[in-house]
């Protein structure tokens, strides 16, 4: 199968090149989302105190990614990372600025987090993807001194201006909690495939 535009211009160092970097050490890489989807802003570590999880319909994160990084999107979406069925994160709106990810009051103190998953095909997180977001919550909760509770690690339903079943029932919100706690041990090493 061929890649995806956006993973040609990837690999190909185009976007590192214009000065896109991903903050996120493990992250493969920044995949910039159109202007029109996000809020230029430069919010400090105090103004983000929480983290919200989403998932994008479908395994394959392309859509999601092509949908981001597109002007032509009509919803003028984001998010900050994507994390992919086989562990993968791509950064796409840098942590300082607003992602469109939740709602405006949301994504003025929030880190948004896509996930290749659906609840209408019932294709559900894979194992290495929780671990691969369980690691990167972790890494932002440390960063920005976020609780590691449900209360500050949200999905997106639980955000009171939505009405969305995201991520939705198929979600293990206790399994994933458990490998936030968890994950510390591998602050240093390569991304758990198993324990």
């Amino acid at each position: 199968m061929a890649k995806p535009w956006w993973k040609r211009a990837l690999d190909s160092g185009h976007y590192a090149r214009r000065g896109h970097s991903a903050e996120y050490i493990w992250a493969e890489g920044f995949v910039p989302a159109a202007t029109t989807n996000f809020t230029e802003s430069n919010r400090s570590p105090a103004d983000i105190d929480r983290v919200v999880i989403h998932i994008t319909g479908g395994v394959n994160i392309s859509s999601a990614v092509s949908t981001f990084a597109t002007s032509e999107n009509a919803n003028r979406t984001s998010s900050h990372y994507v994390v992919g069925q086989d562990g993968e994160v791509y950064q796409m709106v840098k942590e300082k600025d607003r992602a469109h990810h939740a709602g405006s009051s949301a994504n003025r103190r929030s880190i948004g987090i896509e996930h290749g998953a659906s609840n209408r095909s019932g294709e559900s997180p894979t194992d290495i993807q929780y671990w691969s977001s369980a690691v990167l919550v972790r890494y932002l909760c440390n960063k920005y001194a976020i609780p590691l509770d449900r209360t500050h690690i949200l999905g997106h339903q639980e955000i009171a201006t939505t009405n969305h079943n995201c991520p939705g029932p198929n979600w293990d919100w206790a399994g994933y909690m458990q490998k936030i706690r968890l994950c510390h041990h591998f602050t240093s090493l390569p991304l758990p495939v198993m324990l």
